[in-house]
C-alpha cells in the first residue's frame, strides 16, 4: 500500500502537491490512500483547515484522518511525506519499508536557519529518497536524492476552472502573515507575484510558486516581478522548464496544455516508477 501522509495544517503548495500526487497516482494504481494527521489539541486550526480543504479541492479527493497520537504507532509499506512536515514534527514516522519525500521550502530554511537539523536527521534514516529540484541539491549534500518536479493534477485544475471568476487581484503580500492560500484568492483573475517568503535577512526563496502556474493555466493574468529574488531557487528551476528567465519582470503565459506537457504525470515519471516498482 502507498500511503500519502499530510501533516501541514495550512492550505498551501505543500499540501496541494500531495493532493495532486494522490490524484495522479490513482490513474496508475488503486493501491494508494491519503491520510491527514490532526493534532487533537488544536481543534480550531483543524476545523479551519478542513473547511478550506473542502472548498478548494474536488469532492472526489478521499482521505482518512489520523490523530497525531497514533501516527508513530502505525506501520507503513510505502510512505510518502513532504519535507515540509518538519515545520510541525521534529521526527518523522520510521515504521516504513520505504520512504519517499517531496522537497519543500523548509529545505532552504533548515539550511540557513536550523543548521541543517532536519537534513542531518534524514541522513540517519534508511530506505528513503528525497525528490527535489536542482537548486535544492546544494543544501542536501549527503542525502539520497533524485531530481524531480512536482506534478499538477487535471482533477484539481478542472475544479479550479469551475470557480466563479472575480475581477480582482491576488497579491502575494496577502499571504505574508500566515502563509495560507485563502479560498477567495483562487477566484481572482489577476495575480501579482514576487517572492515573499523571507528565509533570513537578505535571502528570499520560493520552492515552486504554484499559483503562478495555476493562474496562468487557467487563462488568468500573471504579472511576475523579480523583486526579492536574491539567488536562484526552486521557482527558477520550474520557470526554466518553460524557457522563462525569472531575472526579468514580465507577464507569464503558460497554457494548460503546456503545463501538463512539462508538469503532468506520465508513465515514465521518476517518482511513479520508483513507487510502483519498489
Amino acid at each position: 500500500m502507498i500511503d500519502i501522509v499530510i501533516y501541514y495544517p495550512y492550505l498551501d503548495g505543500t499540501t496541494t502537491s500531495l493532493i495532486d500526487l494522490w490524484f495522479n497516482l490513482k490513474h496508475f494504481t488503486n493501491d494508494v490512500r491519503c491520510s491527514i494527521v490532526v493534532d487533537t489539541n488544536d481543534m480550531k486550526r483543524n476545523i479551519d483547515f478542513f473547511v478550506a480543504l473542502q472548498k478548494s479541492v474536488p469532492k472526489t479527493f478521499e482521505y482518512r484522518i489520523i490523530p497525531l497520537s497514533d501516527l508513530y504507532q502505525m506501520k507503513f509499506d510505502k510512505l510518502v511525506l513532504s519535507f515540509g512536515i518538519f515545520r510541525f514534527l521534529h521526527k518523522i514516522p520510521t515504521n516504513y519499508n520505504y520512504l519517499y519525500v517531496l522537497d519543500a521550502g523548509r529545505i532552504i530554511y533548515d539550511f540557513f536557519v536550523n543548521n541543517c537539523t532536519y537534513i542531518n536527521y534524514m541522513k540517519s534514516l534508511v530506505n528513503y529518497t528525497i525528490y527535489t529540484n536542482y537548486t535544492n541539491t546544494q543544501y542536501i549534500q549527503g542525502l539520497n536524492y533524485k531530481i524531480y518536479y512536482h506534478k499538477f493534477s487535471h482533477e484539481r485544475i478542472n475544479y479550479l476552472k469551475k470557480l466563479n471568476k472575480i475581477h480582482k487581484t491576488t497579491k502575494v503580500e496577502d499571504r505574508e502573515k500566515t502563509g495560507n492560500i485563502h479560498f477567495e484568492y483562487l477566484k481572482n483573475d489577476v495575480l501579482n507575484y514576487h517572492r515573499w517568503r523571507k528565509v533570513i535577512d537578505g535571502v528570499y526563496a520560493e520552492n515552486i510558486g504554484k499559483m503562478i502556474f495555476e493562474f496562468s493555466a487557467l487563462g488568468k493574468q500573471v504579472h511576475y516581478s523579480n523583486e526579492n529574488k536574491t539567488q536562484d531557487d526552486g521557482l527558477t528551476c520550474y520557470l526554466k522548464l518553460f524557457g522563462i528567465d525569472d531575472n526579468k519582470n514580465q507577464d507569464i503565459h503558460i497554457t494548460e496544455e503546456e503545463l501538463f506537457d512539462k508538469l503532468g504525470m506520465k508513465e515514465n515519471d521518476v517518482l511513479l516508477n520508483d513507487i510502483t516498482q519498489n
